[in-house]
């Protein structure tokens, strides 16, 4: 998806990318187009790419949260930390 934008597996970076709420039709084509025709999310003005090692969210109500897919609880204040190297991948030869 974000292949045109610079992404490395191992550079110790998340690609954050916020989607707009679309309100109409053409807005999702938009996204859609952006996200898997052009793949060119850099620049649309309903797709927000960043990177970074750390990432805070701070909503002004209780928000469902997920983890890997399982819930993670209701929260009002999250914190996406980066921990560079943490999991060694072993791969047969």
């Amino acid at each position: 998806m974000l292949t045109n934008a610079g992404v490395k597996f191992d550079d110790g970076l998340h690609e954050l990318a916020l989607i707009r709420m679309p309100k109409n039709p053409a807005q999702l084509v938009s996204i859609v187009k952006s996200m898997f025709i052009t793949k060119d999310v850099l620049d649309n003005e309903y797709l927000v790419v960043k990177r970074g090692k750390n990432f805070k969210f701070y909503f002004d109500n209780e928000v469902d949260w997920t983890l890997d897919g399982e819930s993670g609880g209701k929260h009002k204040f999250v914190e996406v930390i980066t921990k560079e190297h943490a999991v060694t991948i072993m791969v047969d030869d």
